[in-house]
């Protein structure tokens, strides 16, 4: 994470910091580091690691500590800009006593995704315009 940081983005450097997570992780994991498990389940987020080592923290997140387990997931959604799973994050989220600042982080990604519902663009009449024919006539 140093190097990217710095502004190196070599291939062996990223895969480098890959592997290195993947590693804190599993060590962290075997020795229940719920602390150390949750920092490098989010920086593993980040950085693409395995997804079977990180639900594997994330189960122990979950049941040793369900608001840091509901706060990795909130990361996890904003990282990979997931609707659905920002949804199921921020009530979650809510459920276990996030901070507020970290759902109206997830919130703002999730109005970022989505477009603003419109009922009709007032330059495109739409296919059941009054000023059209319709599809009898």
């Amino acid at each position: 994470a140093e190097a990217g940081k710095k502004g190196v983005t070599s291939p062996l450097v990223n895969r480098a910091e890959v592997v290195l997570c993947e590693e804190e992780l599993r060590t962290a994991i075997g020795v229940r580091i719920v602390s150390k498990i949750k920092a490098k389940v989010t920086e593993g987020i980040e950085l693409g690691i395995d997804t079977t080592i990180i639900d594997c923290g994330m189960h122990i997140l979950e049941v040793e500590d369900p608001k840091a387990a509901a706060w990795a997931r909130i990361r996890e959604a904003i990282h990979r800009g997931d609707t659905d799973g920002l949804r199921r994050a921020i009530e979650s989220g809510r459920s276990a006593g996030v901070d507020e600042t970290e759902l109206d982080d997830a919130r703002s990604k999730l109005d970022e995704i989505l477009p603003p519902l419109k009922l009709h663009d007032d330059d495109d009449p739409g296919p059941y315009s009054m000023s059209q024919p319709g599809p009898d006539e």
